[in-house]
């Protein structure tokens, strides 16, 4: 989890490094660079943006079970069940999502 939230974070600085966001309010950006490759950019862009908050989300939830939180308990035969009580975000279960129900 703290590992998926270092990633996001690498990640981010790299996309926010090659798509910055301040292009989009260039008027000259604007004006010579054709619209299908803007629209290209800025998807890029905002993938990249929503890296910062899954970092967010991840550290959270990584502290969350560092302190003891968000243990699912025991099966019947005594084994773990898992660390997931905590979490907030499955990233690519909603990066990959066809609908906003499966989200």
């Amino acid at each position: 989890t703290l590992a998926m939230g270092a990633l996001s974070l690498v990640l981010y600085m790299k996309t926010s490094a090659m798509f910055p966001v301040k292009d989009f309010y260039n008027p000259v950006f604007l004006s010579t660079v054709p619209y299908l490759e803007r629209y290209g950019r800025l998807m890029c862009c905002m993938v990249g943006e929503r890296f910062k908050f899954y970092f967010a989300w991840k550290v959270a939830e990584g502290a969350s079970i560092l302190g003891g939180f968000g243990f699912e308990g025991y099966t019947d035969d005594g084994k773990e069940i898992g660390w997931k009580g905590v979490e907030n975000i499955d990233i690519v279960a909603f990066e990959t999502a066809t609908n906003v129900q499966t989200i």
